[in-house]
């Protein structure tokens, strides 16, 4: 054997035959074939075999193989080029097919709307239970303040040295009057909600350090005998509000669409209630002083949704006796 100036591998006397003369050897389906002729590896006098050897097992075809140590070196040159091929192809077969991103997303889609959801209806039960507890807190404040104020009305100090008539003089402040002497309630009759609610006027005096709370929470530190005349509104921002003496009014609770009183009237003299009026037959029939008790009711509005978009609305109704009259 020898080389060729083209660096290429030959016999002496190679390319002399045929190809069909020169059986192949286990890898030598591989080899090009270039017009009939075997150019690459050939040899001449060394490979005799029969075509019936091509269909013996690649085990025998391995035997016979060793029994020519010239071919040793050609053969990981030959077996080279189809494992590199194999390798290639499975390299190629690895990865994800675009049917399985796709299922794989949608998948994903299908978890996280689950999470979204979940999210947003926790986050919609929280906004409900905090708006809940809100209009809850409003309600309470709403009535304590009412009912502490309301119960005060007509109170007055030393009942021994004072009457209501000396303490509780008439007044004429058309604001929440007017009064005359010794009218511990007054009150006007709304013509719709909001603003338009019904106004409440509750009059009592109390002594230096005597500790009775008006309507916004303060108590006589004068060191005198002092009236306070809490009245009770709704603005047009839906609060309601206290204005005391006459001052500017001052938002107590919020949420508060509407406010309505009617008074209980004792109008035969028996000392219990026998009808319930409004504001304005009250006046017309002259029985502020014969009022034993108030029926409040208070309509409080909130939204529920955590869009807003849902308002609902409250009523409370509580009946409230005055300082020292039986109902």
């Amino acid at each position: 054997m020898h080389a060729e100036p083209a660096c290429r591998i030959r016999c002496a006397g190679l390319g002399q035959r045929n190809e069909c003369e020169v059986s192949e050897l286990q890898y030598d389906r591989h080899l090009q074939h270039h017009g009939g002729c075997a150019r690459k590896l050939q040899c001449h006098g060394v490979v005799e075999r029969k075509v019936c050897r091509h269909q013996q097992h690649d085990s025998g075809l391995r035997r016979d193989v060793v029994r020519y140590p010239e071919f040793h070196a050609l053969r990981p040159a030959m077996s080279h080029a189809p494992h590199r091929r194999q390798g290639r192809l499975a390299v190629r077969q690895s990865g994800t097919s675009l049917i399985e991103i796709m299922i794989a997303m949608v998948i994903s889609l299908v978890i996280l709307s689950g999470v979204v959801v979940v999210f947003i209806n926790m986050k919609q039960s929280f906004t409900s239970q905090d708006q809940l507890a809100l209009l809850e807190d409003n309600e309470r404040l709403a009535l304590s303040i009412l009912t502490g104020t309301s119960q005060s009305a007509g109170y007055f100090p030393d009942p021994v040295n004072n009457t209501l008539a000396s303490l509780l003089v008439a007044d004429s402040n058309t604001s929440y009057g007017p009064l005359v002497a010794g009218q511990s309630i007054n009150g006007t009759t709304g013509t719709g909600t909001g603003s338009a609610s019904d106004k409440l006027t509750l009059r009592y005096a109390t002594a230096s350090g005597d500790g009775i709370l008006n309507c916004l929470g303060g108590t006589n530190t004068s060191g005198s005998t002092q009236v306070y005349v809490n009245t009770f509104s709704i603005s047009s921002a839906n609060e309601l509000q206290c204005s005391l003496n006459g001052a500017t009014a001052v938002p107590l609770v919020s949420g508060v669409s509407a406010f309505s009183v009617t008074y209980g009237v004792d109008t035969n003299g028996n000392g219990y209630v026998d009808t319930y009026m409004s504001a304005t037959q009250v006046q017309s029939g002259g029985y502020w002083a014969l009022v034993r008790s108030i029926r409040v009711t208070l309509t409080f509005t909130t939204s529920f949704s955590a869009s807003g978009a849902q308002t609902q609305t409250t009523q409370w109704v509580q009946n409230i006796s005055l300082m020292g009259r039986a109902t």
